[in-house]
């Protein structure tokens, strides 16, 4: 049995990746909170806490606030991590913490030191899809070249969107591509979304009918079962910085699974923590679709 004997807290950053942007906002870098466990026989482990400013609802005032109350970790006996029963044990001891990237964190840090722990086993091949800017077709052609089946593409720039939608159709002739709005595009958009060659259009903020559709920012709403319920919707897009972790995540796919709708791993810029978007992806059931994680895990 592992018994946590100290923790520790620390402010971290980090830069953002050149193409770390959307319609509404750019990040040049990222900022968290560091939360370290270390076991009564001195192995030590870490997670990150690390809300996107301007895209999560939770922030790092909150997910400061909510590490600074996990005193009560310190002493804890976790339980082994083998059955199902040792996996709603932690998801008890997780629903303690408030701010979902916190609970993240410590989910982190907690897999890392359990005994039994099945998630760092996985060495299952996944399938990458890369985010590129809209507007470079030679960024696009180069992540191809480096292993990614699939491209993402961002779009609802004002005044752009015809812009966008051609540079999309350039960017089809390269690999499969799906779009992302974040809930920017307005109903004069929907007839052009219906023409687009892309494997789905993620979170368009518009009525649309006929067009493959994926949930991201949707996950957290109230009616989330009437969404996964639309025949158009295809896809959900996992992140767990932003849904409180893997196991949040895992729920959410077995939820969205049971209408027939399939699961995507994904992550919001997470330096240090981009590893956990990749054992998302390798825990999540088999997939039509590439997984939005990084080529490069920061060590």
């Amino acid at each position: 049995m592992v018994r946590i004997a100290s923790i520790g807290l620390r402010a971290v950053e980090w830069p953002a990746p050149p193409n770390a942007s959307n319609a509404r906002s750019t990040w040049t870098r990222r900022e968290g909170i560091a939360i370290t466990l270390q076991d009564d026989a001195g192995r030590a482990a870490t997670g990150v806490a690390a809300p996107l400013p301007g895209y999560t609802r939770d922030t790092l005032e909150a997910a400061r606030s909510s590490l600074g109350t996990c005193a009560w970790l310190s002493g804890l006996e976790l339980p082994r991590l083998s059955t199902k029963a040792h996996e709603d044990a932690l998801a008890a001891l997780l629903a303690r913490v408030e701010s979902p990237a916190a609970r993240y964190a410590v989910e982190t840090a907690i897999l890392e030191l359990a005994d039994g722990s099945p998630w760092l086993e996985s060495t299952t091949p996944i399938r990458r899809a890369a985010l590129v800017d809209t507007f470079d077709l030679d960024a696009a052609a180069e992540a191809v070249r480096r292993g990614a089946v699939a491209l993402k593409l961002k779009i609802g720039r004002p005044g752009r969107l015809d812009e966008e939608l051609a540079s999309v159709r350039r960017a089809a002739a390269l690999a499969p591509v799906r779009v992302d709005a974040n809930r920017t595009l307005d109903a004069a958009a929907a007839p052009a979304l219906a023409e687009l060659p892309v494997e789905f259009v993620e979170e368009p903020g518009v009525r649309t009918a006929g067009v493959a559709l994926a949930l991201d920012e949707s996950l957290l709403d109230p009616n989330l079962d009437d969404r996964l319920a639309d025949q158009d919707v295809v896809a959900i897009v996992l992140k767990p910085m932003v849904l409180g972790g893997l196991l949040e995540c895992l729920k959410l796919a077995r939820r969205a699974r049971a209408h027939g709708v399939e699961a995507i791993a994904s992550h919001t810029f997470d330096g240090p923590m981009s590893a956990g978007a990749v054992r998302l992806a390798r825990l999540l059931p088999a997939t039509r679709f590439a997984h939005g994680i990084p080529d490069a895990t920061p060590s």
